[in-house]
């Protein structure tokens, strides 16, 4: 059939033609897609190749390469700061931040992912050099965006270890920016569960509870710091060639050191401090040059003149403080772009001033002192924040010791104005330490003030006393804040003496002797007794006198006081029996031998001479023959 034969022809040369068509179609697709693969597979080749690029220049500016050459903080900080543009450009040109929720597992989302990692790695190691150079708020925005990131990305893969360890690195970066104990805790608690299966991250999980703990009480501290211990002990095992683990040994053994120095327990501090010595003075001499390792013994070599100076070994205390000094000073002169270095440098300084104070030579300390002050001040000037300015006031208030012991009063009480008024300023935003440190300010400042501003020293001195009374109750285990609230509880009672308030003066004495790290000292046990007398609480006074004279081994300046007390209690005694009975007993005291050669001294002889309170004996002859004794040339 002609015509059927002709639709078939038609319709075979239709599907022909159709055939063809998609083949040709086919091709040119399958080519478009070849080429969009390869187009692809260059891009992410070009991706890789700039993400490898950017690794190597982290590599360079890493802490490890440039952190110990002299003067490259800068140059660190800048090259940082171009790894993290350049990350940030690569994510976005490539869409990674566009897909942090995918859950896809392609080729493409693995870059993603690797980019954001090193992306948020590059933003922790900025802020951590930024917070070295003292940047705080840049240090804090970049180390936030990084935690940001490494959240999500430790939440989208957690069976990553290496992710859940970054950040917790990132959040122990955080904390020592903010001073924050709850970023401690936080990456305490994502390294502990994987500290066992992720041995590597013993020794961060080690530095992050060491941080948390130096807030905390001592018996706290103490348990967390053996811990401590005990994970540097493993790490070692782990990574015993590692000098970051043996930095970290040594921390944790300086720590415990202090920690026992702060609480009396100098036998222990002296062990510890000792042990963590020769771990820095092995890294400093196998690793020459390094500022941690350097940094770490003038530490620890700070802390072993104080407990020498404790135990009263002055030569060996001023040999390790004033090497200490000179490991810092090397330093500043190397590195004088790094805040932390200068302040250290000025806490020597002030330390060894305050030494000094307690040893009597003044003359030195107030030079150490002025030293300290002349850093404090160039550091609230480049940075003034409270915490600049607490240093400080802080280095003011040593200043101002000295100087009020050298008999420099003037420049004393001007120097200690200037810092108390500051910590008035800043108390509202203080610490505990920072209390501290106002409530010893104030108590020196209220001796300067006692002799011609006795309203304005009593002033100051209820501060001190609330401060540091407030610091001893939740920490009663630390034996500073223990003896400045002694000294200020004492400082108070005379100054309430000064006022002629006798009442109030008894009781602040009986919270001094409270707080006596002896067991009876006559001295504060007399005043007590004079105050007690002079209030009119004759019976206590009277109790008081006996039970000295009878149990207590007294020197000339104790018995003439005592005798002072029996003398005032004269002038009240009810009857004729007991005023016989008290004028007995001082001039008993008057003339034992040790108080008639307290009295041959010229200023202590004249004082006798008009003092009122013994009015009651002038007219008695047993007076009079003791004075014609004192006169006598023999």
């Amino acid at each position: 059939n002609p015509t059927l034969a002709t639709l078939i022809t038609c319709v075979v040369m239709g599907v022909i033609g159709l055939l063809t068509t998609s083949l040709l179609y086919n091709r040119r697709l399958v080519k478009a897609i070849d080429e969009l693969q390869a187009e692809t597979a260059r891009a992410n080749d070009n991706f890789q190749v700039s993400f490898g690029a950017i690794d190597r220049m982290l590599e360079r500016v890493g802490f490890d390469q440039l952190a110990n050459q002299p003067g490259m903080e800068k140059v660190r900080e800048e090259l940082l700061a171009d790894a993290v543009q350049l990350y940030s450009s690569l994510l976005l040109t490539q869409g990674a931040e566009t897909t942090l929720d995918s859950t896809a597992e392609n080729k493409h989302s693995e870059y993603s992912l690797k980019a954001r990692c090193q992306y948020a790695n590059a933003l922790s190691k900025l802020g951590q050099i930024q917070s070295l150079l003292g940047q705080k708020e840049l240090a804090r925005t970049n180390l936030e965006k990084a935690i940001s990131i490494q959240e999500k990305n430790a939440t989208q893969h957690p069976y990553r270890l290496d992710f859940v360890h970054a950040l917790a690195m990132s959040c122990v970066n955080l904390g020592r920016v903010d001073q924050k104990p709850s970023q401690f805790q936080k990456a305490i608690d994502l390294l502990r569960p994987i500290k066992d299966t992720y041995p590597s991250c013993r020794a961060n999980l080690a530095s992050a509870l060491n941080q948390f703990a130096i807030p905390l009480l001592p018996e706290q501290r103490e348990a967390i710091q053996l811990e401590v211990l005990d994970l540097a002990k493993l790490s070692i095992a782990d990574a015993p060639d590692d000098p970051n683990v043996r930095l970290l040994l040594g921390q944790v053994l300086h720590n415990l050191g202090l920690l026992y120095h702060r609480t009396g327990r100098q036998d222990e501090a002296s062990e510890f401090s000792k042990n963590a010595l020769e771990q820095f003075e092995s890294l400093v001499t196998t690793h020459e040059g390094v500022l941690e390792y350097q940094n770490s013994l003038a530490e620890s070599l700070a802390v072993i003149a104080s407990i020498r100076f404790l135990q009263n070994q002055w030569e060996d205390g001023k040999q390790s403080m004033d090497r200490s000094a000179s490991i810092r000073q090397l330093l500043v002169s190397r590195y004088p772009k790094i805040p932390s270095l200068r302040e250290m440098l000025s806490q020597n300084y002030q330390t060894h001033a305050g030494f000094l104070i307690q040893s009597q030579q003044m003359e030195p300390a107030i030079e150490l002192a002025r030293k300290g002050v002349e850093i404090a001040q160039q550091l609230n000037q480049e940075s003034p924040c409270s915490q600049t300015r607490f240093f400080l006031a802080a280095s003011q208030t040593i200043l101002a010791t000295a100087l009020g012991g050298n008999h420099q009063e003037s420049e004393a009480i001007e120097v200690g104005q200037i810092a108390c008024d500051a910590y008035e300023e800043l108390l509202d935003n203080a610490d505990r330490d920072q209390e501290i440190e106002a409530g010893v300010a104030f108590l020196n400042h209220t001796n300067m003030l006692r002799m011609g501003f006795t309203d304005e020293a009593l002033r100051l001195g209820d501060r001190a006393v609330e401060l540091l009374s407030n610091a001893y109750e939740i920490d009663p285990t630390r034996t500073d804040i223990r003896s400045h609230l002694f000294n200020a509880n004492g400082a108070r009672a005379q100054t309430l003496e000064a006022l002629q308030r006798y009442g109030e003066a008894a009781d602040a004495w009986e919270k001094t002797i409270e707080l006596s790290s002896l067991k009876a000292e006559p001295s504060l046990e007399i005043s007590l007794a004079i105050c007690l007398a002079r209030s009119g609480r004759n019976e206590q006074a009277q109790s008081k006198a006996t039970s000295l004279e009878i149990h207590q081994e007294l020197d000339g300046t104790s018995l003439y006081n005592l005798a002072c007390v029996y003398g005032i209690l004269c002038k009240v005694a009810p009857s004729q029996a007991v005023l016989e009975a008290n004028r007995g007993s001082a001039l008993r005291l008057l003339n034992c031998p040790t108080t008639i050669a307290f009295l041959r001294e010229e200023a202590n002889f004249h004082q006798f001479k008009i003092d009122a309170d013994l009015d009651y004996l002038r007219e008695d002859p047993r007076l009079q023959t003791l004075i014609m004794i004192l006169t006598s040339k023999e």
